[in-house]
């Protein structure tokens, strides 16, 4: 018989809550947005994750990765803590979590009217032609001095 692979971790809530996000951006929820349920369908949840990491970069006035090299969704993970309702809007905090060397995790807290909806760690892979490659070091630079998230120290036991 064959055991059951190790599942993935959850997200640590308690650390983004906790945490110092570089940025933050208000956007409203639009009737489009919505579900038969009347709340927001998670998959567009997606798009509004995306809208807040192209403010994020463009509000922190940061650099392109360049011509030839491109950026990819490589992995998304995103836990869902709350509906989102319309009408209203909601604030997307966003923060660098990590770099590595062709990645990037985008750190991720949707709120509304200040309860958490929805957490999510999204990784950036650069790639050229296609396949990954390093990020260039004044791409890195500019991201370590205005875009990483600012960690809670908590006290150890």
């Amino acid at each position: 018989m064959t055991s059951m692979p190790e599942l993935p971790g959850r997200i640590d809530r308690t650390l983004l809550d906790n945490a110092q996000f570089p940025c933050t951006y208000t956007m409203p929820i639009r009737f489009e947005d919505l579900d038969v349920q009347w709340h927001v369908n998670n998959t567009k949840v997606l798009v509004l994750l995306q809208e807040a990491r192209v403010d994020f970069a463009m509000v922190r006035k940061l650099p392109a990765l360049g011509d030839k090299i491109r950026p990819v969704v490589g992995g998304m993970t995103i836990e869902y803590a709350h509906e989102i309702r319309f009408p209203g809007d909601v604030e997307i905090a966003t923060g660098i979590l990590h770099m590595g060397r062709s990645s990037t995790v985008y750190a991720h807290l949707v709120r509304q009217n200040g309860l958490p909806c929805a957490y999510a760690l999204v990784t950036m892979v650069a790639t050229q032609d296609g396949t990954p490659c390093a990020l260039p070091a004044e791409w890195r630079t500019a991201h370590e001095e205005r875009a990483m998230l600012h960690l809670p120290a908590f006290p150890t036991v």
